[in-house]
């Protein structure tokens, strides 16, 4: 396997990869809703991808600047990736 230039899911997920980088550390809350209601998750010290930017997609959540939880609608539907 070799490193690739972009993320073969990328446009699915609605992002892009920036660099070839080392997972950083990272801790915060993450506000967003579900079906209606306010939820706050808090992370701790989990490892984020920091080269992972937004395209098409949303953002639920970031920390430190950098998107965590992620929505891109495809169609009728959603993809939905946790950047950790």
């Amino acid at each position: 396997m070799k490193p690739q230039a972009a993320g073969v899911l990328d446009d699915l997920f609605g992002v892009r990869h920036t660099g070839n980088v080392s997972a950083e550390i990272r801790s915060g809350s993450v506000e967003g809703k579900i079906a209606g209601h306010a939820l706050t998750t808090v992370l701790r010290e989990v490892e984020v991808n920091p080269a992972l930017e937004l395209a098409a997609g949303r953002a639920l959540g970031t920390l430190g600047g950098t998107p965590v939880i992620i929505v891109n609608k495809v169609g009728r539907d959603r993809a939905i990736l946790l950047n950790f």
